[in-house]
């Protein structure tokens, strides 16, 4: 692998608007790491700040785990909503 990079991952996140602006995710998708592929699984939440014309900005935190270990990932995203 690369230096400094760990993995890989890619996969599909379901939203759910639990309150108004909290946003709960849940996901399923695949993880590369030193040329093998595990299935992993990612729980977390956003916050959205609506800002003018329909974006938005979310802060956001996530764990996303497999059998094997896990990993905390946070940033935040800029969204449009329409």
């Amino acid at each position: 692998s690369s230096p400094g990079i760990r993995s890989l991952a890619t996969g599909f996140q379901g939203y759910w608007h639990a309150v108004s602006e909290l946003v709960l995710v849940l996901g399923a998708g695949v993880e590369r790491r030193d040329g093998e592929l595990e299935p992993i699984v990612r729980v977390g939440g956003i916050y959205e700040f609506e800002l003018d014309d329909g974006w938005a900005l979310a802060p956001g935190i996530f764990y996303d785990f497999n059998e094997n270990d896990g990993v905390l990932v946070y940033g935040v995203e800029l969204a449009y909503v329409w």
